[in-house]
């Protein structure tokens, strides 16, 4: 027993330090949606919720709504997303919750309110620019990237869900302001993991090789594995492996290159300069221990060049289709607003029939996101 409430208030003080709400199970506050905001558009539909994009009706300003429906997310778990994203918020490149936490009417969803979303995020602008986003821009981005993570690390958290779609992108062109969102998968240092559904490029090796019932424990190196691959991905418009696991090629060769380095660097490789491969090396290490830091990244980033001087052909990406295949005309016009041209008629749907729509898409990915992980 005194073990337990020495355990209790070990984690009230970590709270009360960073200034985190404490996680609590009262009642949340209930909210028409209907009632006080208009959709304008849906942005995304993760695996565990939907963001909108709303207007406000008393103070018609636009906001963002992260919707988190209650098949998917524990009132737990969603406060504890909550209470992250508002805490991080203080820092310029991480995106802004407002204060308070709130549930549908009919208690089918949680939800808080952030600022408005940009028109992009950086995974659309690499997809736009075909081949990465060139060394300049992708530094500059990266940098400020690199700025909120390493915050975060010194706050003992971890995001554990890094990846270019939850980097967004402000201002057309010059992208003066860069934000990382996105908190659902953020724990503290030393807590505890179990595997998820959500399968991604960006996962470390040990993340991908967990099986069920399983947990590890997380740490800073599951980042530094995703910046490892938002490096490798910004620079080149393509991912260089499909999965980190030992069945997958590309990922194989690598990791025996990494052990070895007697054997000719995998070609995906060859385009980077010395410098660069110190900072792959480092973070795609399948050792955790072994990976690197924020500040080894930031160090070189800031001085050295990262991409050798020479023509290259189109990238390919790893299942050795051109990245510009089989695009959709949404995906090349990165700035257009749809929601300015959305008939009348869509601006009054509900929003039940939003959220029903995008679980079943949710639902869908959850499938695929299994029978991905057996294969």
């Amino acid at each position: 027993m005194k073990n337990l409430l020495k355990r209790y208030i070990k984690l009230m003080s970590s709270l009360e330090m960073f200034h985190l709400p404490v996680f609590t199970m009262e009642p949340i506050e209930k909210i028409d949606l209907n009632d006080k905001y208009i959709v304008r558009k849906q942005v995304e539909n993760g695996y565990f919720g939907i963001v909108f994009i709303v207007d406000e009706k008393d103070t018609k300003k636009k906001r963002t709504l992260k919707v988190c429906p209650k098949v998917k997310t524990t009132q737990t778990d969603f406060v504890r997303e909550y209470s992250y994203s508002y805490t991080l918020g203080a820092h310029p490149n991480i995106i802004d919750t407002y204060e308070g936490m709130y549930q549908t009417i009919d208690e089918s969803a949680f939800f808080f309110v952030q600022e408005v979303y940009p028109r992009t995020n950086l995974h659309n602008l690499v997809i736009h620019k075909r081949g990465g986003v060139g060394e300049e821009l992708f530094k500059i981005i990266l940098l400020k990237v690199l700025d909120a993570i390493g915050y975060m690390h010194a706050k003992q958290f971890v995001h554990g869900n890094l990846k270019a779609e939850n980097v967004l992108l402000f201002g057309v062109d010059t992208y003066t302001t860069v934000k990382v969102t996105d908190f659902s998968h953020t724990k503290k240092v030393d807590a505890f993991m179990k595997r998820v559904d959500e399968i991604n490029a960006y996962q470390a090796p040990e993340l991908c090789e967990i099986i069920a019932n399983e947990v590890i424990t997380v740490n800073f190196s599951l980042d530094i594995w995703s910046l490892g691959i938002l490096f490798f991905f910004c620079l080149k418009g393509t991912f260089p492996w499909e999965k980190a696991i030992s069945i997958c090629k590309p990922y194989r060769d690598w990791e025996k290159w990494v052990k070895l380095q007697s054997h000719m660097m995998p070609k995906q490789f060859c385009s980077f300069t010395d410098k660069s491969m110190k900072v792959i090396r480092k973070c795609l290490n399948a050792k955790p221990k072994d990976r690197g830091t924020v500040q080894d990244m930031k160090k070189y980033v800031e001085k050295e060049p990262l991409i050798k001087v020479t023509k290259m052909p189109r990238s390919k990406s790893y299942h050795g289709r051109s990245t510009s295949t089989h695009r959709s005309r949404r995906d090349e016009i990165l700035y257009e607003d749809k929601s300015e041209r959305e008939p009348e008629r869509r601006k009054s749907s509900s929003f039940r029939r939003w959220i029903n729509s995008a679980m079943n898409t949710m639902t869908e990915f959850s499938h695929q996101a299994v029978s991905a992980h057996n294969q």
